[in-house]
């Protein structure tokens, strides 16, 4: 019965556009929302997938876009504007140009690249982190005025969680969530 819900919630949030945001469709780090499913069957080779810790006060979860080979979401903000920052996973990412700097100790087992694009008045800049079977691409893209060290809030509210553990989460009700840390994906993904 709990599998015929999870397939109806999948279906439900790739379908039908919504103005609303159901709490099942933000990718929340402790809890196992059927959108952390979706990431993680979107790139199956990814060892980590991002999430949200906690959003600070004056942003907002905006969306996401599920493809094959990439899981994507945004966040809006009352001060960075509206999708301020892109979080995208996917199998690999481009790091040229991007300048290697040490990850913070919530970040272990990734290596992290960072990306000035534009300084004030309009701030732009991504950042890449890879690891086994994977890499997030954060595209901070503030709006004209916006405070730079609003990135400090977004490094608060994002994190990763291990494949593993929602491998083992969805196992208990019974499912197999194929790819890294599980059975091979059919057609070998």
């Amino acid at each position: 019965m709990r599998s015929r819900a999870l397939v109806g919630a999948f279906v439900i949030a790739t379908l039908v556009p919504s103005c609303a945001v159901e709490a099942d469709a933000i990718p929340t780090c402790p809890d196992t929302p059927p959108i952390a499913i979706l990431a993680a069957q979107a790139v199956p080779s990814a060892t980590l997938l991002p999430c949200i810790e906690q959003l600070p006060a004056g942003w907002s979860f905006a969306g996401t876009e599920t493809i094959q080979s990439r899981f994507r979401f945004w966040l809006d903000s009352d001060r960075a504007g509206v999708r301020a920052v892109q979080v995208t996973l996917q199998p690999t990412c481009d790091t040229s140009g991007a300048v290697e700097v040490t990850p913070d100790l919530d970040e272990a087992g990734t290596r992290r690249f960072e990306r000035p694009l534009t300084l004030p008045p309009r701030f732009a800049a991504d950042r890449l982190y890879t690891f086994p079977g994977g890499c997030v691409d954060i595209a901070f893209r503030f709006q004209r005025g916006a405070d730079p060290t609003l990135v400090l809030q977004v490094n608060q509210a994002l994190g990763f969680r291990r494949r593993l553990e929602l491998v083992r989460r969805v196992a208990e009700d019974g499912l197999v969530l194929c790819g890294a840390g599980a059975p091979e994906c059919p057609g070998g993904d």
